[in-house]
């Protein structure tokens, strides 16, 4: 099961994916209709992926207490809803008789459904940089390998027409996104991965007890892991200082 990740639902960020989401490909709704919150089901997939914390749903509830729902939830022609489970959570506590919906008229595989889940989470900005790697993840099996691991580079460049490579722009299209948005939250990724990576072990009195053949196991695993945050220029250079430093020993 995937991790999950606590997202707030705000009106004010939920207008902005509306429009998104509007936007994006084929997709077609209907015009904006009231139903009791009733006759709605949650999508499981959501619980599955997604939490609202305690205190974010006390604050929509109150903001939907005082102004109602402004933004209407995106609902499969099943009563499935693929955006505004935390709405329909606050109408049914708050005991509404009727709250805005627009039906999704274009039809939808499972996988499909699953993608506009997480496309709806990705717009919302209080995600953690973390949380937002997680979702391109989820979304794009092949992100690591293009983005994150640093031999890949040479594959991120410009692509020739029908290239069907995944790139950062193809990300930024598909989830709303604006270009340089998505290329920060890919640098910031890289810049965690090389932290972690240069860090030293936390408990030196166990390295004193361990092997030198285990210690050395350990501090090759870290080589490896920062290996992959280099270039093959900076890859070659640690290569031979680490002959270097073996020939010495």
């Amino acid at each position: 099961m995937a991790r999950k990740i606590l997202i707030p639902d705000d009106e004010k960020e939920a207008n902005a994916a509306s429009a998104s989401l509007l936007a994006y490909g084929n997709t077609k709704f209907s015009a904006v209709t009231f139903v009791h919150p009733s006759v709605l089901k949650p999508n499981p997939l959501n619980k599955e992926l997604f939490t609202t914390s305690e205190h974010d749903f006390a604050r929509i509830k109150a903001d939907i207490t005082e102004h109602g729902i402004t933004t209407a939830l995106h609902v499969l022609r099943t009563n499935v809803v693929l955006a505004g489970h935390t709405r329909l959570r606050a109408a049914m506590e708050l005991g509404l008789k009727q709250i805005p919906v627009q039906y999704i008229e274009t039809p939808m595989t499972d996988d499909e459904q699953r993608k506009y889940l997480i496309r709806d989470n990705l717009l919302r900005r209080h995600l953690s940089n973390d949380d937002r790697i997680t979702l391109y993840q989820m979304l794009y099996p092949d992100f690591d390998a293009t983005f994150l691991l640093e031999e890949s580079r040479v594959r991120q460049g410009r692509t020739k027409k029908g290239d069907d490579r995944l790139t950062i722009a193809k990300i930024a299209q598909e989830t709303g996104q604006a270009v340089n948005t998505v290329k920060s939250h890919i640098h910031r990724a890289k810049t965690d991965k090389k932290k972690v990576a240069m860090q030293p072990f936390s408990n030196d009195k166990d390295s004193e007890r361990e092997s030198p053949s285990a210690i050395a196991q350990k501090y090759l695993l870290k080589v490896k892991q920062l290996a992959e945050t280099m270039n093959e220029e900076e890859r070659e250079k640690t290569r031979r200082y680490l002959e270097i430093v073996l020939s010495t020993l």
